[in-house]
């Protein structure tokens, strides 16, 4: 999936299918059942409780796309990648989420 966004990526103009992809109406109509599904047999142990099914599907599409495409920057690294996830998308999304932690690396980072 990820060679197939990169090459999407690489030779749309200004990265147009991305673009349409994250703000497809049809895609996130497809997503949001199992959004729904998710969270309502969860009953908020796991997921926040005022999520609303369509905003959580809205905000998967929107951030995978992005990080396939590396608009996040340093997400084609795996370690990176999680702690992205870890600090920034399940704050969003989970009751409660692991404490944060530095997510990109610098020059004065072990990371």
């Amino acid at each position: 999936m990820e060679m197939i966004a990169r090459e999407v990526s690489d030779h749309s103009d200004e990265r147009t299918v991305g673009y349409m992809l994250a703000n497809n109406t049809a895609l996130v109509q497809m997503v949001e059942p199992v959004m729904e599904e998710m969270l309502a047999t969860d009953g908020g142990d796991q997921f926040r409780r005022d999520l609303r099914p369509k905003d959580l599907a809205q905000f998967f599409i929107s951030t995978s796309i992005s990080m396939l495409l590396g608009v996040i920057p340093g997400t084609d690294e795996p370690e990176t990648a999680r702690r992205y996830i870890d600090v920034f998308v399940l704050p969003a999304i989970v009751a409660h989420p692991p404490h944060p932690r530095p997510v990109f690396p610098g020059a004065d980072d072990e990371s």
